[in-house]
Parts: C-alpha cells; sequence; structure tokens
C-alpha cells in the first residue's frame, strides 16, 4: 500500500502543480493550498536535485577512490622496486666490502706468518749467540779454574821456595 502511495503522490503533485501554473499563467490568485502545491514542488524539486548531486558526489568518489587505489597500487610498486634495488645494492656492497676484508685478512695472516717467522729465526740466532756466550763463559771461567789452580801452586812452590830460603838462611846464619 505504502507502494503504490509513494507512486500516486508524484503523479498527484504534478496534477496539481499544473493547475496551478494555469493559475499564474491566467494571472489568479494564489489560495493557500496552491501555495503549499509549488513548496511541495520545490522541495520535491530540491529533493530531486539532492539526490542528484549525492549521485554525482557517490561517482566522483568512487572514481578518486579508483584514483587513489591505482595511485596506492603504483606507489606500492614503485615502493617494492625501489627495495629491491636497494637490497641489491647493499648485497653488492655487502659482497665487494666482504672480498676487501678477506683479502686484508690473508695480508694480515701473510704478514703475521712472516713477522712470525723473522721472529722464530731471530730467536734461534739470539739463542745461538747466548749459548756461544755461555759456552765461551764457560770456557773463560774453565781458563780462570786452572789460572787460580796454577797460581794455587805457584803459591805453593813460592812458599816452599820462600821455606826453603828461610831454612837456608837459618842454616847459614848458624
Amino acid at each position: 500500500m505504502i507502494e503504490v502511495a509513494e507512486q500516486l503522490l508524484p503523479l498527484a503533485v504534478d496534477k496539481a502543480l499544473e493547475l496551478v501554473v494555469r493559475k499564474v499563467e491566467k494571472g489568479e490568485r494564489l489560495k493557500p493550498e496552491d501555495l503549499a502545491v509549488l513548496t511541495i514542488a520545490v522541495v520535491r524539486d530540491m529533493s530531486r536535485r539532492i539526490d542528484e548531486t549525492n549521485k554525482r558526489i557517490d561517482l566522483l568518489a568512487d572514481s578518486l577512490n579508483a584514483r587513489i587505489t591505482e595511485l596506492d597500487e603504483r606507489l606500492n610498486r614503485r615502493i617494492a622496486e625501489l627495495d629491491e634495488r636497494l637490497n641489491r645494492r647493499i648485497d653488492l656492497l655487502d659482497e665487494k666490502l666482504s672480498k676487501r676484508i678477506d683479502e686484508t685478512n690473508k695480508r694480515i695472516d701473510a704478514l703475521a706468518d712472516s713477522l712470525n717467522a723473522r721472529i722464530t729465526e731471530l730467536d734461534e740466532r739470539l739463542n745461538r749467540r747466548i749459548d756461544a756466550v755461555y759456552q765461551l763463559l764457560g770456557d773463560v771461567q774453565r781458563s780462570i779454574a786452572d789460572v787460580q789452580k796454577a797460581f794455587l801452586e805457584m803459591s805453593k812452590i813460592l812458599a816452599d821456595v820462600q821455606q826453603s830460603i828461610t831454612d837456608l838462611r837459618r842454616a847459614l846464619g848458624k
């Protein structure tokens, strides 16, 4: 029943509006009912315009949403591309840096090996020299001991000689 009323109401308003328009064309005076019909017609026209404007707004909103979605997708693709390029560059730089670090470590290892070899050689040479010095000191100590023995023997001989001289003096003095 409400659907039938909604369909008949616009027809009734249109017929009533035609009658009011004829009265205006004839120059007749409008009654309050006629003014009410005009008001209803104006409100209906404004409502229709508002509905059309709302439809246009909805179409614009849908169009803008579609454009925003497209722009968002393009930006996401571009960001993904830039992210991929940046990751590739970072990986490349990481690879180059790792190679340089490996080369530097190899050079450091080679230098350390060389220095260790030189230190070992110097240590061996120094140990040989120290051993030679100790050998020489041992030889000198043996020589000093031999000289001391010789001095001791000479001291004994000298003491014996002095004793003999003293004995001879005593014997001669008597």
